[in-house]
């Protein structure tokens, strides 16, 4: 896999490759324990996202991404 980034190309090595696994676990996990969390005490995405003091959108894309 190659990327480009500031118009120098570098290829991902096998480490990167696993650092990426990792923090999309680690993403999904804390997606699914924010929302677990949200729903135990009743909230809906609005009334939580005005809590966290976060628009509905964004707070939306955090959770269900």
């Amino acid at each position: 896999m190659i990327i480009i980034t500031n118009k120098v190309q570098k290829k991902k090595t096998g480490k990167h490759i696993i650092k990426d696994k990792r923090k999309k676990l680690i993403n999904v996990q804390v997606r699914k324990w924010i929302q677990t969390t949200r729903e135990r005490g009743g909230y809906t995405q609005e009334t939580f996202s005005e809590f966290l003091y976060v628009g509905v959108e964004h707070y939306q894309k955090i959770e269900c991404v």
